[in-house]
């Protein structure tokens, strides 16, 4: 189920970059979390964005919101994934406090594989999480607004 689920993720990935424009790192995010609820079904599980838990560990008296979960039949959570541009601690301890049989991070940042590597071992030392890395070439929004705001006279 594992290599099944990592593969299905990997091509859904794909295919909102092909698909998203601008291509702008909070519309992959928001497209892919939205893509992702919805495939749920493939599954035989619902999708839910946002899901609560009420304890993150090492962030005592903290909630957190985890991108999608997919429940089972009987409402328990089976898949959690979360969605990040950059190494987020924050984002691996929630995955592991979660109760979902399989825990994702989807990274799509551009760090090395070493650095990679070194925050996979120090946040999640006994391999508990999937990992998906794929770079992805994609601005942040205030770099489309700023050149959005030229005229055609501040070249001239």
């Amino acid at each position: 189920m594992k290599s099944r689920l990592s593969s299905f993720l990997v091509h859904v990935m794909q295919e909102v970059y092909e698909i998203i424009e601008p291509k702008i790192k909070i519309n992959y995010h928001n497209t892919l979390q939205k893509n992702l609820v919805n495939s749920a079904v493939f599954f035989n599980s619902k999708g839910v964005p946002e899901y609560r838990i009420s304890k993150v560990k090492g962030y005592e008296n903290r909630v957190g919101k985890i991108d999608v979960v997919w429940l089972d039949t009987t409402e328990n959570p089976y898949v959690a994934i979360e969605i990040d541009s950059g190494l987020r601690k924050k984002s691996m301890m929630k995955l592991l406090s979660s109760n979902a049989e399989y825990k994702v991070q989807i990274y799509y940042g551009e760090r090395t594989e070493t650095e990679i590597e070194l925050f996979k071992k120090r946040c999640d030392p006994k391999n508990e999480i999937i990992f998906l890395h794929s770079p992805l070439k994609l601005l942040k929004r205030r770099e489309i607004e700023s050149a959005n705001s030229h005229s055609l006279f501040d070249f001239m």
